[in-house]
């Protein structure tokens, strides 16, 4: 709960805002935190210089990445680099990732067959520990009735149906931890190459540069 004039006085700020009355907060600088100078190792800031030019009567603003030159026992000699530069930087870098449709089809026909392989293996283990189940369940089975018709006394079926349940829990155990789906080892492979078949048009990306950004950081 504020006050009406206090409402009006935040109202006023926010659209001289949005009219452009603080122009700081409308540029981004997409690639300053992937960066460190490479000459000191220091952190890189970016900031903004607007030229005008006399003969089209017209501003355009740029923008630049420094060095801070934040260290006491050290003068930096690096200056600046404009964004367009080390964005066409970014593009090689990028562009070199990039694989043709022909081997991003291997590789996921690979992948694919690999994963197939393994879920094969993985049935194969799960049969196997449910057919020793069903045999324990047998034997169980079969050790009530020799207990029913005196065959055997109490003791010798409690030590045996003991024996008999602790390996049906250790496999019953080993089943819950035998998925049926090993897709989830898999996914940042196939992630991997996806993003690989789309590095061209990434580089290509003329506006969002936080996707080259994303993408770098990727790689």
């Amino acid at each position: 709960m504020i006050k009406k004039s206090t409402f009006d006085k935040i109202r006023l700020i926010l659209t001289s805002r949005n009219r452009g009355g603080n122009q700081r907060n409308i540029y981004d600088f997409p690639f300053k935190s992937l960066l460190k100078c490479g000459e000191c190792g220091r952190a890189i800031t970016a900031e903004t210089h607007t030229k005008h030019y006399k003969r089209t009567n017209r501003s355009a603003t740029y923008i630049y990445y420094r060095c801070t030159k934040s260290a006491l026992d050290y003068k930096c000699k690096q200056g600046y680099i404009s964004q367009a530069n080390l964005t066409g930087q970014f593009d090689r870098l990028i562009s070199s990732c990039a694989w043709p449709s022909s081997l991003v089809k291997r590789a996921l026909s690979t992948t694919k067959a690999l994963e197939q392989n393994q879920l094969g293996k993985l049935l194969q283990t799960k049969r196997g520990l449910d057919s020793q189940v069903e045999e324990l369940d047998t034997n169980i089975s079969q050790l009530i009735d020799l207990y029913l018709k005196g065959i055997l006394t109490q003791e010798e079926f409690v030590f045996k149906k003991n024996q008999l349940t602790k390996q049906k829990l250790g496999l019953k155990d080993k089943l819950s931890r035998n998925p049926n789906q090993p897709t989830t080892g898999f996914e940042p492979v196939y992630k991997l190459i996806k993003n690989l078949a789309v590095a061209g048009k990434i580089a290509d990306q003329t506006t969002n540069l936080n996707l080259k950004v994303a993408f770098t950081k990727m790689v």
